[in-house]
């Protein structure tokens, strides 16, 4: 069963779409939101790493953009070790 949805979340036509239309689109946001951090201070790449396969896959999974998602939790919106 696992493998037989796992063959059709991985088809050729959702690869195609996750190369030609998700990635580019996706990257470009996550290399913008780089170039536009402030000089000086330590990026985590593996968090941005993180970033882009959760709203990739998540485009995938559940064919909707995680971006809003994202944005609330980095915010600290969703962080339940939030203060204030």
């Amino acid at each position: 069963m696992q493998r037989k949805a796992g063959l059709q979340f991985l088809s050729n036509a959702n690869l195609k779409v996750l190369t030609d239309v998700a990635l580019p689109k996706y990257l470009d946001d996550s290399i913008r939101s780089l170039e536009g951090s402030k000089d000086g201070l330590a990026v985590d790449l593996e968090d941005k790493f993180h970033e882009l396969t959760t709203i990739l896959f998540g485009f995938l999974a559940f064919n909707v953009s995680l971006i809003l998602l994202s944005n609330r939790t980095h915010d600290g919106a969703n962080d339940p070790n939030a203060t204030g």
